[in-house]
């Protein structure tokens, strides 16, 4: 069980790290455990509980079709800046310190995503900062009112029950990048999505809740980012009509564009 630490506060630097036979465990010096679970070539788990118990699944996520081998096959080595896991053309980069994590993908010689600074947990809150590229445009979190990309913009995962302009109805704690990733917070709570409001160069990624339970997709289009939702039992019904993919079932609409 891990230590109780009171008021929010930064992940400390990654003190150990060790291939477990299921996952791999991640230990800090501020006190946490994180696991980090291999559940294909594109599609990863990180999952932060500060209590110790790993055993929530909020949105009840049918993970029965993962079995081990992806995990198994993978590798990792430890240099004196961080620890890598390899696994197909994917490299998982945890940096001791400061303590960040960076996908980066041999296919297309570049980060996937990389967090600016380290997680901030506590006070009821868990907080991702990413990096924003230029070129980097945001889709998600439900049918937000108003807009598709969510670029410049702060977003509510918050069901407001209002459509239009500024609303929000059936809120979707998952986004997609046209950088070739998505992610999808595994909670029910409420949360805030900044997109480069006040930082056209960082994402601030807030959900109240101080687990840190999230899923990382890698795929070189939306449709094969959002055709990996599926696994999980979530999503099962798509349309294509034009430049829009419609995912009907869990009320998400984004707009197709490419990925490089």
């Amino acid at each position: 069980m891990a230590q109780t630490i009171q008021g929010r506060h930064q992940l400390g630097a990654l003190v150990g790290a060790q291939k477990a036979e299921n996952f791999y465990e991640l230990h800090y010096s501020s006190g946490e455990t994180a696991r980090l679970y291999i559940l294909s070539d594109s599609i990863f788990r990180f999952y932060l509980d500060p209590k110790g118990a790993f055993q929530a699944n909020a949105l009840d996520l049918n993970l029965s079709s993962f079995d081990n081998s992806y995990h198994q096959k993978s590798s990792a080595k430890a240099t004196s800046e961080a620890f890598i896991i390899q696994t197909g053309s994917i490299k998982l980069v945890f940096g001791q310190k400061p303590a960040t994590l960076t996908i980066f993908d041999e296919q297309v010689h570049r980060n996937r995503l990389s967090q600016t600074s380290p997680l901030e947990i506590g006070d009821g809150a868990s907080i991702e900062f990413l990096k924003q590229n230029q070129n980097e445009y945001y889709y998600g979190g439900g049918l937000q009112g108003g807009h598709f990309s969510h670029k410049g913009k702060k977003i509510q995962i918050k069901d407001l029950k209002v459509a239009g302009n500024g609303g929000v109805i059936n809120p979707i704690p998952f986004f997609w990048s046209n950088a070739g990733f998505g992610e999808l917070r595994n909670t029910n709570s409420n949360g805030t999505y900044d997109f480069g409001s006040k930082n056209s160069s960082n994402c601030l990624l807030s959900h109240n809740c101080e687990e840190f339970d999230t899923f990382y997709l890698i795929g070189n289009s939306p449709q094969s980012i959002n055709l990996a939702l599926t696994i999980f039992g979530r999503v099962n019904i798509f349309a294509i009509n034009g430049t829009s993919l419609v995912i009907k079932s869990y009320c998400l609409l984004i707009v197709s564009t490419t990925l490089g």
